[in-house]
């Protein structure tokens, strides 16, 4: 059984000690327990709830940013051609091959009956 508390208190008007025993009210049984492991299995299943919510919140930051660096990566890409085409154009003017480029003046093409190797 539960531990006996005892309290000791004097009383002025009486010469003698007062003694009286309090006996603990707290009683466990099988609906108290039941209730307690519902409340531990509600406090479980929110823990549980809400580190899955924290991991889909990440999963959808890391794909917003996965998304958002492949598209740069094709920026980037895309930038790089411009600026080789640019670049190439600015050699051939700076080099002065422009004024010593001429046209063309008779063309010949390959007749679409012969071919080149077999």
């Amino acid at each position: 059984m539960g531990k006996l508390l005892t309290i000791t208190a004097s009383n002025t008007s009486r010469l003698g000690i007062q003694k009286r025993t309090i006996r603990p009210q707290l009683k466990v049984g099988p609906v108290s327990l039941s209730f307690i492991a519902i409340a531990i299995a509600c406090i479980l299943a929110l823990f549980y709830l809400s580190q899955a919510n924290q991991a889909a919140i990440k999963g959808y930051q890391i794909q917003e940013l996965e998304n958002k660096n492949a598209e740069m990566i094709a920026e980037r890409e895309k930038l790089e051609v411009e600026m080789a085409s640019l670049q190439s154009i600015n050699q051939i003017e700076s080099k002065g091959a422009v004024n010593s480029m001429v046209p063309s003046k008779k063309i010949n093409y390959w007749p679409a009956t012969t071919v080149a190797s077999k």
